[in-house]
């Protein structure tokens, strides 16, 4: 049978302070003291290393480049089963490239801090990038497709990846 650990709590002045303050008198302060001191419980945290906590901001933005990277995948797997062609209306593809490139150049326009700059930057231009290629689908002979969707995929998938493990290196 292994002996009770005894606990450090040395480091709970400002509790005690707070208790002095609300206790209004000195004797009730001293037990309030002791029973701190000979209370087992939880020890102060100000020893563990400083990490901020991942705020929901940062969790949204992971879980945002986790599914552009799924995102590219299926657009990988797209392009490798060969069934990729035109569209019957080419109309929507170009809109669809347009969209993208108008959003990139958006992305990396807007002021932003000098923290985050190299992420928005790293989204801007996947956005420019992948609406070039779609557009280029529609402008290539077909038989390139199936090339600039894989390319797509694959500046979605590095954009995810890239995004990511900057995000959770912030978050950590």
């Amino acid at each position: 049978m292994q002996a009770p650990r005894t606990r450090d709590y040395s480091n709970l002045a400002p509790v005690r302070q707070i208790a002095a303050v609300n206790s209004g008198s000195k004797k009730r302060y001293r037990a309030i003291a002791r029973w701190l001191d000979s209370a087992g419980g939880a020890r102060d945290n100000s020893a563990l290393p400083d990490h901020p906590m991942a705020n929901v901001a940062n969790l949204f933005r992971l879980l945002n480049e986790f599914i552009v990277l799924l995102l590219g995948a299926l657009l990988i797997v797209l392009a490798l089963s060969g069934r990729v062609g035109l569209p019957g209306r080419p109309l929507a593809l170009m809109l669809l490239g347009i969209v993208l490139i108008y959003w990139g150049i958006r992305t990396t326009a807007r002021r932003i801090p000098e923290t985050h700059a190299l992420p928005e930057r790293i989204r801007g231009a996947s956005l420019i990038l992948v609406g070039v290629l779609i557009l280029g689908i529609r402008f290539l002979p077909l038989r390139n497709a199936e090339l600039l969707l894989e390319l797509a995929g694959g500046v979605l998938v590095l954009r995810g990846l890239f995004g990511g493990l900057m995000y959770a290196r912030r978050s950590t």
